[in-house]
């Protein structure tokens, strides 16, 4: 694997399109504009010096000890999985800080997919329950 050095900036709203055909690709629904914190703009991108993007994701914040992040998404013409595995490292990592910036004593995140729980698992998150279903409901 090449070694990459890899960087992270707030999202920006032209960010959102591209998200939503990074979800698409992967069949995950992607959530509207409205449903992600700040209308999309609380979350980071993880990209290279080349500008190369990697994956995002996102953190929602409440009004208790405990933030939420969420909707971790990697860019599917990342095609070498040691990099898009170190890229979702790096990005979980980055919001980890952020959250931690932010005083936020607890992370906590809903994860289906093995290959992103065992990246969680490899920045140090625990295991907590297993086989929920999430639920939603629009008002």
């Amino acid at each position: 694997m090449k070694i990459i050095e890899f960087g992270a900036r707030q999202l920006v709203p032209e960010d959102y399109e591209k998200l939503v055909e990074w979800w698409s690709y992967y069949k995950f629904p992607p959530p509207a504009r409205e449903f992600l914190p700040n209308e999309g703009l609380c979350g980071m991108m993880v990209y290279d010096s080349e500008d190369n993007e990697y994956c995002a994701g996102f953190l929602y914040e409440t009004n208790s000890k405990v933030c939420w992040m969420e909707l971790i998404v990697a860019n599917p013409d990342i095609k070498d999985k040691q990099v898009r595995t170190e890229s979702l490292r790096q990005l979980i990592r980055y919001l980890s800080e952020l959250a931690h910036e932010w005083e936020y004593q607890w992370i906590f995140s809903s994860v289906k997919h093995d290959g992103l729980k065992d990246r969680y698992l490899d920045c140090g998150f625990q295991l907590g329950t297993t086989g929920t279903n999430e639920m939603i409901k629009q008002l």
